[in-house]
């Protein structure tokens, strides 16, 4: 069983890998290789087995699995964009993998290690969680308003982002 989840392991990450680097040097309207809604598959199936639902009462630990969800959602957004351009543009997906996967990922590890190489109790502060939701509600906002473009949107996205 450890083998099998190891494989998995190192599968989905190769996978993310190559499909990330199919996503940034094909033009996404003329990618015709499913490689945006399998690397979605691949990156849920990985999210969930780490059941994030136990980090609930660790906000340190929870915000690393906030952040990752967005991996799995820019991936699905990128492939939905290749199936229906009209609808999904591709920008969503790009701002679910950057403001979200990245942006809440690097808040994430710069709080932590802060503490950590301070000598301070881990865990998060009122202020910190303020951080992460600013960081979360900006993110979200950027992929609502990549669908709908709306200036309280923009306004919303540019007042949450913690600079």
């Amino acid at each position: 069983m450890q083998l099998v989840e190891s494989f998995l392991a190192e599968g989905e990450g190769a996978f993310a890998s190559v499909d990330l680097e199919v996503v940034l040097h094909l033009p996404p309207r003329r990618n015709p290789i499913p490689f945006d809604r399998t690397g979605s598959a691949m990156q849920t199936v990985r999210y969930l087995r780490w059941a994030g639902d136990r980090t609930l009462a660790d906000r340190l630990v929870l915000v690393l699995h906030v952040a990752y969800a967005f991996v799995p959602i820019g991936f699905f957004l990128m492939g939905a964009a290749v199936l229906w351009p009209a609808i999904f543009p591709t920008s969503a997906g790009f701002h679910a993998w950057m403001a979200g996967a990245i942006g809440l990922m690097t808040l994430a590890v710069m709080t932590r290690a802060s503490l950590g190489h301070t000598g301070q109790e881990l865990t998060a502060s009122l202020p910190t969680q303020l951080i992460y939701l600013c960081a979360f509600i900006a993110a979200l906002s950027r992929i609502i308003a990549a669908f709908e473009p709306s200036r309280v949107l923009l306004h919303v996205a540019a007042t949450s982002t913690v600079r």
